[in-house]
């Protein structure tokens, strides 16, 4: 695998005489030939790379040059080696935590498959800029190769740490990378279904809809107090206990309102806010306000982005400010990530009652609306589309082509009943503006349910409506 990645980077062929390469035709294999091809090899990880003849490392990546947040890093010494006076030192430096700067450094045995688990939060986190750096005084090796080779000294890569993508710190469904999973075998079936009832909803138009406003507050945002109606959150234990106190930015407003009044009892006047301080998201539900120092919700919910929430989230058959029992704000592209060129999780959308399977859900949905169809095959709250691969992206422009990587990436889930697939943020707080990124709420009309594949499908959980919050 080491010699096909150093051809790969080299366009030469394996032959008995070329085994190792004198890449700079000097005639002799040197160090700086070795210099060279590590050079190269810096950039591809994973896989395994060569990062000196005798020491190569993996380090689980999202990108050629970066590690997740939150997951383990493991370096790992591979090839078997007699080690003189050989260790590795990693360096991070960063601003996000105290101590600002780690170090971690370990010796390297003379056996093959030496590894150091790196440990998030306390060897590395989010924004750290990683240098390792192997030193030895000397180095020859047990394999095959003739002659033994002389590792390079002071051999240094590097890696940065990302963020996962969107509001939420931990890995979880609606940020996780779904483009090389599997299809369902239940994919044809469940799309066939959708397309004998008659496809997406409002005439089979993947439709987009621009209502809901996400806010962001912080510690300096008024509070107001949040009351429940009368019975609040349909008499369950889905929503928070009230009275509530909740950061309230005065220029915000609910959905369809251009203030925190609800225009109609029946409407579900969203009130999303991200508070930045406490790293909590605050979803209402048919939220009015009454007078200036409260709001009337018929269901608040309350998360914690920096949570490492179980396969249940808030609570197995529990509802949330939508009826799949997921955030809404973590599903809402923005204007503002779309000019950043990345949405980075997975998109919301909805269909009519009808033409989705009754009785039953799918995680990473907790919890169902009023789904309707006897079609066994009909979609469930919960499944996620992805829009197929080889969907030609030419005829969009490249705002747009945002929203299809996004749904190419991470999809689309199922998280509530009505008739406009889509709902993308309000852009009435934001920088960017749909209307100057090209996008408005005929832009994906055309993408028909056939361009979708049904991925990451898990078993179909009766519907009983009684919630058993999470710890």
């Amino acid at each position: 695998a080491d010699v096909a990645l150093v051809n790969g980077q080299l366009a030469q062929a394996v032959t008995a005489a070329n085994f190792l390469k004198d890449v700079n035709e000097s005639g002799t294999l040197t160090l700086a030939d070795k210099a060279i091809v590590n050079a190269n090899l810096t950039m591809a990880l994973p896989p395994p790379v060569e990062l000196a003849p005798s020491i190569a490392s993996t380090v689980p990546a999202d990108a050629a040059t970066s590690v997740a947040a939150n997951a383990n890093v493991t370096l790992v010494f591979s090839e078997p080696v007699s080690v003189s006076g050989a260790w590795f030192q990693m360096a991070c430096t960063s601003g996000t935590r105290t101590p600002a700067n780690t170090a971690v450094s370990g010796n390297l045995g003379a056996t093959s498959g030496t590894t150091f688990t790196l440990n998030p939060n306390v060897d590395f986190a989010f924004g750290d800029v990683c240098a390792v750096t192997v030193f030895a005084t000397g180095v020859s090796d047990n394999d095959a190769f003739d002659p033994p080779d002389q590792m390079l000294a002071d051999f240094t890569f590097g890696f940065t740490v990302q963020a996962i993508g969107g509001l939420f710190e931990k890995p979880l469904p609606w940020n996780q990378d779904v483009s090389a999973d599997p299809v369902s075998a239940r994919s044809a079936a469940i799309i066939a279904a959708l397309q004998g009832m008659g496809g997406w909803g409002n005439g089979n138009t993947l439709q987009t809809d621009f209502a809901i406003a996400l806010l962001f507050a912080d510690a300096t945002t008024p509070r107001r107090t949040i009351t429940g109606t009368t019975p609040y959150c349909y008499g369950g234990p889905d929503c928070e206990a009230v009275p509530l106190q909740m950061p309230i930015p005065a220029n915000g407003n609910a959905e369809g309102s251009a203030d925190y009044s609800c225009p109609v009892a029946s409407e579900d006047c969203h009130v999303l806010v991200v508070e930045r301080t406490e790293k909590k998201l605050y979803e209402l539900y048919n939220a009015t306000a009454s007078g200036a120092s409260t709001i009337i919700a018929r269901g608040a919910f309350v998360w914690d982005l920096t949570k490492q929430y179980p396969a249940e989230l808030r609570g197995e058959q529990c509802t949330s400010a939508d009826a799949a029992g997921l955030p809404i704000a973590a599903l809402l592209p923005t204007a503002d990530e779309v000019a950043s060129g990345v949405v980075p999780h997975a998109l919301r959308f909805i269909l009519p009652n009808a033409r989705m399977k009754a009785a039953v859900y799918v995680h990473p949905a907790t919890h169902a609306g009023g789904p309707a169809s006897a079609n066994a095959n009909a979609p469930p709250y919960g499944v996620r589309f992805r829009l197929k691969a080889s969907f030609d992206e030419t005829p969009y422009n490249a705002n747009a082509r945002v929203i299809l990587r996004a749904m190419k990436k991470y999809g689309m889930i199922l998280s509530d009943g009505g008739n406009i697939a889509l709902t993308f943020a309000d852009d009435r707080l934001s920088t960017a503006k749909w209307s100057a990124l090209g996008i408005d709420s005929h832009t994906f009309n055309s993408i028909g349910v056939g361009n979708f594949d049904v991925v990451a499908l898990g078993a179909e959980i009766p519907l009983t409506y009684d919630c058993v919050r999470a710890p």
